[in-house]
């Protein structure tokens, strides 16, 4: 799967935190979520689907 096909399948949010993390070049996951103003749990499953589509590294 491409970067950009990845991409496309992904929720608002998916795309929010995605979007984050190209606009700091990383961010620390205590930061992440209280940026995207979700709660830690969500943020962890964003976080994994981000990572299991290759987009961000942890």
């Amino acid at each position: 799967m491409s970067a950009s096909q990845g991409e496309a399948d992904l929720s608002a949010d998916e795309r929010a935190g995605l979007e984050l993390v190209r606009e700091t070049g990383g961010i620390h996951k205590s930061d992440f979520w209280k940026e995207l103003d979700v709660s830690s749990r969500k943020e962890s499953r964003l976080v994994e689907a981000l990572e299991s589509a290759e987009l961000i590294q942890r």
